[in-house]
């Protein structure tokens, strides 16, 4: 059961970490292709300079964020749970 806990924890921060905020919040907010403004890079540094330094930058980054912390405290709950 361990070992079944330990591969779906890494399968999971795996799928998480392929998400990318800026890509999703620059269609979804200014109908921009991230990847095809500035220096073609789809990081948060690109993002904020071509969108500026608006609240929307503060959303990519705190998903960013999140997208690493949430998968590690679920997975440590999960795994602490059996020990």
């Amino acid at each position: 059961m361990t070992a079944l806990l330990y591969i779906l924890a890494a399968i999971s921060g795996y799928l998480v970490a392929g998400l990318n905020p800026a890509i999703a919040m620059s269609k979804a907010i200014y109908h921009k292709d991230i990847r095809e403004c500035g220096s073609g890079n789809p990081g948060f540094t690109n993002f904020k300079r071509i969108h500026g330094f608006a609240p929307a930058t503060f959303g990519v980054m705190a998903i960013d964020i999140c997208k690493t912390v949430l998968p590690v405290l679920a997975a440590r709950l999960a795994i602490g749970y059996l020990h």
